[in-house]
Order: structure tokens, then sequence, then C-alpha cells
């Protein structure tokens, strides 16, 4: 039985053995004796829990052998296993000295080849074959590898089980990178490593947890990075810069951005489970219960102990709500739902004849594709990156990273000197005329101020109003229509108990201020000064704070930058009167409004670390940004990094002023930026107006045109 072998392989693993290769016959068989006794007497029902595991394993489902045949055949199994190991240690550690090493090694391939396909296991002979191409490759035969791996592939390729697609990707990963690489067949790569993606796509989704999904990603990275650059060295490389048929390259580059949190937005809902949410608050308030207050003598190190133990008090509370978050997104929505294939067409069609895109992917650390599209053209570029840019760009995100103070030095040592590799050239013409430029990063470029790019002598954002798209995806994804035009301000100015959080002085006078204009404008408002916890959570779910055309708020936040918060995202928080709402709380609000404006420092970055990882693989949405598009809000403004406060309160309050003046997000964006440029008495550096950061899912809409509009 499929069963009793998978002990036994457990057992191979860590006990002692007697002879070569074979464990204690008389233990082995008594237990077999035990567990063939014990079978005898589960139901009828566990026949079906065998076939699964030897399913599983590649096995046909066959009629259960007896003891003496179960243990002949584990023995058999173990020693094609044991053989295979050595021969991929052989290959995989040591270099042949000569044609002698590479025929004992090409005899030791093909007896265990043989011995593989006579047990008749799929798992098993792909895994031998795996091991005989490599002794090809040790030999430079190329062909005869191929010829190998693609068995391999055959093999395994039609089993059920993840050891069976495992193989398959691995196998499908070695021939395209061999037919990339060496063999210049990117064709070929391109076929080999589009059929490995498809098995990992088949199984990405069954993972809930965005950050999961993206860390799925990891190991095939370069897979992805194969097949978008085979895509695309097969197109241009007999083809003009205006071809239209990328649509291959944008899918697998949208792929391998992971975009799980965009994805949710094209989910059909089945329904929510009021039981699972009841128990999800009853957890968020026993979490928000713990967390610490500060007495006024408190010294720093009293007060640092004191977050500590709560943090230890609230883990295994942590982990429980976690677990639930799983289940809940499993369960609110259909995984089978399509996503609409990003292609040429559809994104010509998204923009209008004022828009331009550059979607932003890298190839490996210093090899950047810039793709550059409008309404009625696409043009997609190679850059090489110097060893010298990069490292800038490392220091750039580092810089930004741990900012607290002035940093006027931005422009000459950052922005200026990376600009001529960020800019497009052969797409260059494609922005003439435009007014409007949709911004897609990849990986550490989410932390560059493109609003302050030199372009023709002036900062980019001079010529154009700019957004940035988190994946192309995004462009095409539906909005919620926020209904009749409304506005909402909250702010905290006061965090008793929480000496670590400074005072916000003029949070509650700035957002009276927002109030009036949209007061001035006609526009229906709400205000909230110095609420608390359980007032905000009201307010989520009555309406107070849902379906606002634009929803700020001025207050204290932690997003992505504690090592909590970087390894759980949805652990960031806004700090309240009394306590905090987190990105859990805030995700599952529904507040669908159109423009969600966050004051809180750092609130407008993007994961591009964390979780163990350098950096991320895909370029997930994390963070509490991430947690209100969640939510079904249709764009985002908040800063990158703390900047001076004199300089960005006026900048938000003549973006409120403009929103209410009925123009969209990203020209009221543009237009607020610009006054402050054309008000300086000097020079303003970027540190001062470039941190705001506006993140769009579609096109902004002005809050004049009828909720009726698409």
């Amino acid at each position: 039985m499929a069963a009793v072998r998978l002990g036994l392989a457990r057992e191979r693993r860590t006990g002692d053995w007697e002879g070569p290769g074979v464990p204690g016959d008389e233990e082995a068989e008594l237990q077999l004796k035990r567990l063939a006794e014990i079978t005898a007497e589960l139901p009828a029902r566990d026949e079906t829990v065998r076939a699964r595991l030897a399913a599983r394993l590649g096995q046909p489902d066959v009629p259960g052998f007896g003891v003496e045949e179960q243990l002949a055949r584990h023995r058999e199994f173990m020693a094609i296993s044991d053989a295979t190991n050595e021969l991929t240690d052989l290959t995989g550690n040591s270099v042949p000295d000569g044609p002698e090493t590479i025929t004992r090694w090409r005899q030791m391939a093909a007896a265990l080849v043989v011995r593989a396909r006579a047990f008749g296991q799929p798992v098993n002979l792909a895994l031998a074959l795996s091991a005989a191409a490599q002794v090809e490759l040790a030999a430079d035969d190329i062909s005869a590898a191929m010829e190998l791996l693609e068995e391999e592939y055959r093999q395994v390729a039609g089993v059920a089980g993840g050891p069976a697609a495992r193989q398959a990707i691995m196998a499908l990963t070695l021939m395209a990178k061999i037919q990339l690489g060496t063999l210049k067949d990117f064709p070929g790569a391109l076929d080999s490593a589009v059929k490995a993606i498809e098995l990992i796509e088949r199984d990405r989704y069954r993972i809930s947890a965005p950050f999961q999904q993206a860390a799925l990603l990891a190991p095939h990275a370069a897979l992805f990075t194969t097949a978008i650059y085979a895509a695309w060295k097969g197109d241009a490389a007999d083809s003009s810069t205006d071809r239209t048929d990328y649509d291959l390259m944008l899918q697998l580059m949208e792929l391998s951005k992971a975009r799980a949190s965009i994805r949710r937005l094209f989910l059909t809902a089945v329904g929510r489970n009021p039981q699972l949410d009841q128990q999800l608050a009853e957890l968020n308030d026993k979490i928000h219960r713990l967390d610490p207050l500060s007495g006024a003598a408190d010294s720093a190190e009293d007060q640092q102990q004191r977050r500590q133990q709560a943090r230890r008090s609230q883990q295994p509370l942590r982990r429980e709500r976690l677990r639930l978050w799983d289940r809940r997104a499993i369960g609110g929505g259909n995984p089978a739902a399509v996503v609409p294939p990003v292609t040429v067409t559809g994104l010509r069609a998204a923009l209008e004849p004022d828009e331009a895109v550059i979607s932003y992917y890298w190839l490996n650390q210093q090899v950047l594709l810039i793709v550059t599209i409008t309404a009625d053209a696409i043009v997609v570029e190679r850059k090489l990156i110097g060893e010298d840019q990069r490292a800038l760009l490392e220091r750039l995100t580092a810089a930004l990273g741990s900012l607290t103070g002035s940093n006027r030095s931005l422009d000459e040592a950052f922005i200026k000197p990376l600009a001529p590799v960020l800019m497009p050239v052969d797409g260059l013409h494609l922005l003439e005329g435009k007014q409007r430029l949709i911004v897609s990063p990849h990986r550490l470029l989410h932390w560059y101020p493109f609003a302050a790019l030199p372009y023709q002598g002036q900062p980019l954002v001079r010529s154009f109003a700019l957004r940035y798209a988190p994946n192309l995806t995004s462009l095409l994804a539906p909005r919620a229509d926020p209904g009749t035009p409304r506005a909402a301000a909250l702010a905290v100015s006061k965090f008793p108990g929480r000496p670590e959080l400074g005072p916000l002085k003029g949070a509650c006078q700035a957002a009276k201020k927002i109030i009036s204009i949209y007061a001035e404008a006609g526009i229906p408002s709400e205000l909230m000064t110095e609420p608390t916890r359980g007032q905000v959570l009201a307010a989520m779910r009555d309406g107070t704070l849902a379906r606002t055309w634009c929803l700020h708020l001025d207050t204290h936040g932690h997003s992505l930058m504690d090592e909590l918060s970087r390894n759980a995202p949805l652990e960031s928080v806004l700090e309240l009167a009394d306590n905090s709402v987190d990105g859990y709380e805030i995700a599952t609000a529904d507040l669908a409004c159109e423009v969600i404006v966050l004051t809180a420092c750092y609130a407008g970055q993007r994961a591009i670390s964390g979780r163990g990882l350098a950096e991320q693989p895909g370029d997930e949405l994390f963070g509490l940004s991430a947690a209100f598009l969640d939510a079904r809000c249709a764009s985002v403004l908040a800063p990158a990094w703390p900047a001076d406060d004199d300089a960005i309160s006026p900048i938000i309050t003549m973006f409120h002023r403009n929103l209410a003046n009925g123009a969209p997000a990203d020209i009221a964006l543009a237009q607020a930026q610009r006054a402050f440029l054309d008000t300086a008495d000097f020079e303003k550096p970027a540190y001062y107006w470039a941190p705001l950061v506006l993140t769009a899912i579609g096109r902004p809409r002005s809050i004049a045109v009828s909720t009726n509009a698409p």
C-alpha cells in the first residue's frame, strides 16, 4: 500500500540500517504485519485515502500487495532512490576528470534508468531521467540531455499530485534555460517555459494570502524571466518598434508581478460568513486590548519592555487571526473567476488619447525592459544598467526607507543620475502631446520619485499628471461607484499613553479646513476629530466613512516600516485616540471610496523586501495603501517618506480644492504640485514636494461625472 511505503520511506531516512541499503528485515516485517492487521480492520473509506496517496506518488491504483511484496517493492524503491541521489551528487559536486569518468557515469545512469523503468513509478523514473540528463550536460552532449529531459517531462505530464507537477516544472525549467542560453532557440525556450508556468499557475490561487502567493513565485523567478525575455526576443528579432503582438510577453510580465490583490477585484463574491466575521472581530478586539499604554513617568526602557510583553501575548492571537483570515479569503470569492488577459488591444482601449503608460520590468538586476504604450502604439526596449547605477538605486531605497529628517540632496545624489536609464529612448516620441502619464514600476523602482524625474529640463510633473498603476491588470479592473458626491475627514492629534507617537498639533485644524473646502463646493461632508477605535469601527460599518468621494485621514500610522508589518503586511495600522485599527479591519470594511488621502509617514511605500527576502519576487500590494485598495477604494494618495509638513500640508490642501472643483485625482495632484513649485521663492528640492504617491485602479474620475458613468 502507498501509505505503508510512505511510512517506510520516512523510516529509511532517520533510522539505523543493516546491510547495503536495506533496513533491518525483522523489524520491517513486524511493522508491515502490524500495519497489515490494522489495515484489514479499517472501513472501506480508507481505501480512498490509500488511492489518493498512491496518486500523489504517480503510482497507478493497483490491488494491495502482500507483506512480502510490499517489502520487496520498498527495497527496490529505496535502492533506485539511493542510486539517483548518488548520481546527482556526483554530477553536482564534482568535475569529470576525463573520458573514463564520463563513461562510468553514463553506465550508472543507463542502469539506473532501466531499473526505474522496470519499477514503473512515474515520479521515480522522472528523477532517474533527470540524473541521467545531468550526466549528459557534464559530458557537454546537449542533444542527449534534451532528449532525456523531454522524456522526464512526458513521464509526469499527465500524473496527478504535487510531486509529479514539481518534477515536470523542474524538467521544463532546465529545458528552457538550455534552449535560451545555449541553443538560442527562443521559440523553444518560450514553449518550455510557458508549459511550466501553466503548471505553477494551476495551483497558485489555491493559496489565499497575497504574500503567500508572491512567495510561491520565489523559486521560479528565473523561469518567468526566461519566458519574458524569449517572448520579447522572438518578437523583436523580426519586427519594427510599433508592432502590436506583444500580448504573451505582457501577460507573463503580469503573472510574475503576482497581482493577487488586484485579481480579487475581478472575483465573483459568493456571500460572507457572518459567524467567521464575528470570530475575526472578536479576535481583533482581543489583540488590540493587549496593546500597551504607558504612564507619563515611564522610562524608555519600561515602554520597550511593555511593548515586547504585549507582542508576546498577542502572538497566538495573531496566528489564529491569520488562519481565520485565510479561511475567509478562500470562502469569499470564486477561485475559477477569469481575470481579463492583458493584451495590447485591451490596454489601448483602456487609454484615452491624452494618456501614456510606461511599464518597467527587471530581466535581471542590470537589464531593464521598458514598455511605452499609448492608445495607438507600443514600443518595447531594453536598457542596460551599470553596476554603479544599480548601486545608486539600492542606496536610494535605503535612504528613503530610513529617512527621518530633511534630505535636500536627493535630486543631485539619486534622482538626476538615474533619469537617463529610466526614461525611454525608442518610445520617447510616444509621450509627445500627452497630458497624463501612468507609471507601472517593478521592484526597487516603486521607491523612485518619478514626479521629480528630469524631463525636458523640468521635473516630469511639469509635463504630465502622474499616477502609479500597481500593474497593467489594474488598468482593466472594475471600479466601485462612490455614489453621490460626499466627503469625510478624520483627524487625531493626541495619543495618550503612547509617548512614542508625537502629537499632531495641526491635524484637527487642517481637517476642518478640508471639510470647509467641500462645503464651499456644495458637497456634503463629515468630520471626526479625536475618534476612538470603537467610533471608527462603527463609522466604517454604518457608512459614515464608506462610499465617500474623498476620505481624508490625518493621523499617525505604521506601514511596512517595522518588522511586524513588513512580514505580515495587514498588521499595518492607523493610530486613533485610544488605540488603532489595522489592515485586517480596513480591508474588510468595503469602503469603496473614490479617493483616500493618508498623511501617515511612509504610508505610500510599497513592499520591496521582507519575509527574509532582500527583494520580493513579485510586486504584490502590501501595507496601508493595499488595505484600502483591498476595501475597493479606487485610489490612494499617501507620502512615501516623512517630508516637511510646511510643504506637504499646502499641497494636500490644494489637492482637495482641485478635487472639489472637479479635477480627477491625478490632475488635481499635478496642479497642486505645480502651484507649490510656482510659488516657491527658491528652487525646492524633491524632498519637499515629491513624496506624495497616487496609486490608482483604472482611470480617476471627476467629482462632476455622473454616478452612472462606467
